[in-house]
Protein backbone atom coordinates (compact mmCIF):
# COMPACT_ATOMS: atom_id res chain seq x y z
CA UNK A 1 0.00 0.00 0.00
CA UNK A 2 1.45 3.32 -0.80
CA UNK A 3 1.88 6.33 1.81
CA UNK A 4 1.47 9.50 1.05
CA UNK A 5 3.77 12.29 0.64
CA UNK A 6 3.95 15.89 0.44
CA UNK A 7 7.28 17.23 -0.89
CA UNK A 8 7.33 20.46 -0.85
CA UNK A 9 10.71 22.10 -2.80
CA UNK A 10 10.89 25.70 -4.35
CA UNK A 11 13.48 24.81 -7.10
CA UNK A 12 11.60 21.99 -9.80
CA UNK A 13 15.11 20.66 -10.54
CA UNK A 14 15.16 19.61 -6.95
CA UNK A 15 11.56 18.68 -6.38
CA UNK A 16 12.20 16.08 -9.44
CA UNK A 17 15.30 14.24 -8.11
CA UNK A 18 13.36 14.13 -4.84
CA UNK A 19 10.22 12.49 -6.85
CA UNK A 20 12.67 10.44 -8.51
CA UNK A 21 14.88 9.30 -5.45
CA UNK A 22 11.75 8.47 -3.64
CA UNK A 23 10.30 6.63 -6.32
CA UNK A 24 13.14 4.51 -6.62
CA UNK A 25 13.15 3.42 -2.68
CA UNK A 26 9.50 3.26 -1.59
CA UNK A 27 5.94 2.92 -2.65
CA UNK A 28 4.47 6.74 -2.45
CA UNK A 29 1.79 8.82 -3.91
CA UNK A 30 4.07 12.17 -4.06
CA UNK A 31 2.20 14.95 -3.92
CA UNK A 32 4.47 18.49 -4.70
CA UNK A 33 4.14 21.81 -4.09
CA UNK A 34 6.46 24.81 -4.76
CA UNK A 35 6.45 26.66 -1.45
CA UNK A 36 5.29 26.56 2.04
CA UNK A 37 1.84 28.46 1.18
CA UNK A 38 0.84 26.19 -1.62
CA UNK A 39 2.00 23.00 0.81
CA UNK A 40 -0.27 24.58 3.74
CA UNK A 41 -3.24 24.51 0.77
CA UNK A 42 -2.42 20.57 0.20
CA UNK A 43 -2.46 19.60 4.16
CA UNK A 44 -6.03 21.63 4.40
CA UNK A 45 -7.52 19.30 1.98
CA UNK A 46 -6.21 16.17 2.77
CA UNK A 47 -4.07 14.30 5.31
CA UNK A 48 -0.43 12.83 4.04
CA UNK A 49 1.37 10.07 5.90
CA UNK A 50 4.53 12.08 5.93
CA UNK A 51 6.16 15.43 4.58
CA UNK A 52 9.13 16.82 3.25
CA UNK A 53 9.91 20.20 2.97
CA UNK A 54 13.09 22.80 2.65
CA UNK A 55 14.51 24.93 4.70
CA UNK A 56 14.52 28.16 2.73
CA UNK A 57 11.35 29.31 -0.06
CA UNK A 58 9.37 32.32 -1.12
CA UNK A 59 6.26 33.29 0.29
CA UNK A 60 6.58 30.59 3.44
CA UNK A 61 9.79 28.68 4.31
CA UNK A 62 9.84 25.60 5.88
CA UNK A 63 9.86 26.97 9.69
CA UNK A 64 6.44 28.96 9.03
CA UNK A 65 4.94 25.90 7.35
CA UNK A 66 5.90 23.53 9.84
CA UNK A 67 4.94 26.15 12.84
CA UNK A 68 1.63 27.02 10.67
CA UNK A 69 0.61 23.61 10.06
CA UNK A 70 1.45 22.11 13.66
CA UNK A 71 -0.52 25.05 15.08
CA UNK A 72 -3.66 23.65 12.76
CA UNK A 73 -2.85 20.25 13.57
CA UNK A 74 -2.26 19.49 10.33
CA UNK A 75 1.25 17.97 10.56
CA UNK A 76 1.78 14.71 9.45
CA UNK A 77 2.78 11.89 11.68
CA UNK A 78 6.22 12.52 9.99
CA UNK A 79 8.16 15.00 8.38
CA UNK A 80 11.54 15.99 7.72
CA UNK A 81 13.42 19.11 6.26
CA UNK A 82 15.92 19.28 3.87
CA UNK A 83 18.69 21.89 3.55
CA UNK A 84 21.52 23.18 2.82
CA UNK A 85 21.86 25.93 6.05
CA UNK A 86 23.30 23.70 8.77
CA UNK A 87 22.72 26.33 11.20
CA UNK A 88 18.92 26.34 10.64
CA UNK A 89 18.84 22.57 10.75
CA UNK A 90 20.19 22.62 14.06
CA UNK A 91 17.83 25.61 15.27
CA UNK A 92 14.62 23.08 14.21
CA UNK A 93 16.32 20.01 16.01
CA UNK A 94 16.04 22.11 18.65
CA UNK A 95 12.59 23.41 18.59
CA UNK A 96 11.21 20.14 17.11
CA UNK A 97 12.76 17.50 18.25
CA UNK A 98 10.96 14.79 16.07
CA UNK A 99 12.06 15.98 12.95
CA UNK A 100 14.08 14.09 10.68
CA UNK A 101 17.19 16.71 9.22
CA UNK A 102 18.69 15.93 6.13
CA UNK A 103 21.57 18.33 4.43
CA UNK A 104 21.64 19.17 0.67
CA UNK A 105 22.36 18.09 -1.75
CA UNK A 106 20.86 14.86 -0.83
CA UNK A 107 21.88 11.70 -2.52
CA UNK A 108 20.11 8.11 -3.14
CA UNK A 109 21.41 6.51 0.25
CA UNK A 110 20.15 9.76 2.28
CA UNK A 111 16.64 9.64 0.71
CA UNK A 112 16.93 5.73 1.42
CA UNK A 113 17.88 6.39 5.21
CA UNK A 114 15.04 9.28 5.27
CA UNK A 115 12.47 7.23 3.11
CA UNK A 116 13.40 4.11 5.86
CA UNK A 117 12.45 7.05 8.71
CA UNK A 118 9.01 8.05 7.25
CA UNK A 119 7.67 4.54 6.92
CA UNK A 120 8.65 3.49 9.96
Amino acid sequence: MSRTLLIVEDHTATRDLLRELFGMVGDYEITEAANGAEALTHLRERTYDAMTTDGDMPRMNGDELLETARNENRLPGKYAMISANASKLQAMKEELPDIKLVSKPVDFTAIKQLSDHLSS
